[in-house]
C-alpha cells in the first residue's frame, strides 16, 4: 500500500487531482483489505484475503488520463491546422513548410506546459493556450501575389507604350494588345501552377522576358510612307522631263 501511494505521489504524468483521486482509491482498497482480514475466520482465509487484496492494490493503475487526453486533443488540433495549411492554393510549398514548422514548435511549447501542469486547471489552461498559438499561425502567402503584381505592372507598362505609339495603326495596336494578354495569362497560369518559390520566380522571369521580346508589326504606316515617297519621286521625274514646262514651272 505505501509503495503504491509513493508511486502516486511521484507520478509526473498525473495531475494533483488525479494523485488525490488515486490516494483516496488506495485508501479505500486498504480499508477493504483490513476489513476482509478482520472478518476472516481461519488462517487460510486470512492468507487468501491478503493475497487478493494485495493484487487489488498492485493492479490499481494511477490515473494519467488528464494530461494524456490533453496531449491527444492538442495533436489532433495541430494536425487539422496543418491540413488546412497544406490545402492552401496560394502559398508555395516553402511558405507552407515554414507555417507547419511554426505549428510544430507551438505544439512542443504547449506540450511542455501540459506536462508541467500541477492540477487539472493548469492542464486545461495549457491546452487552451496551445490551441490559441496554433490558431495564430498564418501562412505568409506572398510569393505568388507579388509575382502576379510584377506581371500585371509589366503588362500595363507595355500596353501604355503601345497605346502612345504613333507608329502603329489601330489594327496593329489591337494585335499587340492581344499578344500582351496572352503573355499575361500564360505567366499567371505558370505562377499559379508553380509549387515552390523557385518555380514561381522562374515563371515570373519567363513572363517578364516574354514582354521584352514582343515583336510589334509596325510596317503599315511605313509602307504607306514609302509608297507615297515613290509616287512623289515619279511625279517629280515626270515634271523634270516635260519639254513644254519652264524651269519655274
Amino acid at each position: 500500500y505505501n509503495a503504491k501511494v509513493n508511486e502516486a505521489d511521484n507520478s509526473n504524468a498525473s495531475t494533483s487531482s488525479e494523485i488525490a483521486e488515486a490516494k483516496q482509491k488506495l485508501a479505500e482498497l486498504k480499508q477493504t483489505a483490513d476489513q476482509n482480514v478482520n472478518q476472516a475466520t481461519s488462517k487460510d482465509d486470512i492468507e487468501v484475503q491478503i493475497h487478493n487484496d494485495l493484487d487489488n492494490i498492485n493492479d490499481y493503475t494511477i490515473p494519467t488520463g488528464k494530461k494524456e487526453s490533453a496531449t491527444t486533443d492538442l495533436y489532433a488540433y495541430a494536425d487539422q491546422k496543418k491540413n488546412n495549411i497544406s490545402a492552401d492554393t496560394i502559398a508555395t510549398q516553402d511558405e507552407k513548410q515554414q507555417a507547419i514548422k511554426q505549428v510544430d514548435q507551438n505544439v512542443q511549447t504547449a506540450l511542455e506546459s501540459i506536462n508541467n501542469g500541477v492540477d487539472n486547471g493548469d492542464v486545461d489552461d495549457a491546452l487552451t493556450q496551445g490551441k490559441a498559438t496554433i490558431d495564430a499561425v498564418q501562412v505568409d502567402a506572398s510569393v505568388k501575389p507579388k509575382a502576379n503584381q510584377a506581371i500585371e505592372a509589366k503588362a500595363e507598362e507595355t500596353k501604355e507604350s503601345i497605346d502612345q505609339s504613333d507608329q502603329l495603326t489601330a489594327e496593329e495596336k489591337t494585335e499587340a494588345l492581344a499578344t500582351i494578354k496572352q503573355i499575361t495569362d500564360q505567366a499567371k497560369q505558370g505562377i499559379t501552377d508553380a509549387a515552390t518559390t523557385a518555380e514561381v520566380e522562374k515563371a515570373k522571369a519567363q513572363g517578364l522576358e516574354a514582354f521584352d521580346n514582343i515583336q510589334i508589326d509596325s510596317t503599315e504606316k511605313q509602307k504607306a510612307i514609302e509608297e507615297l515617297e515613290t509616287a512623289l519621286d515619279q511625279i517629280e521625274a515626270g515634271v523634270n522631263v516635260d519639254s513644254d514646262a519652264t524651269t519655274e514651272e
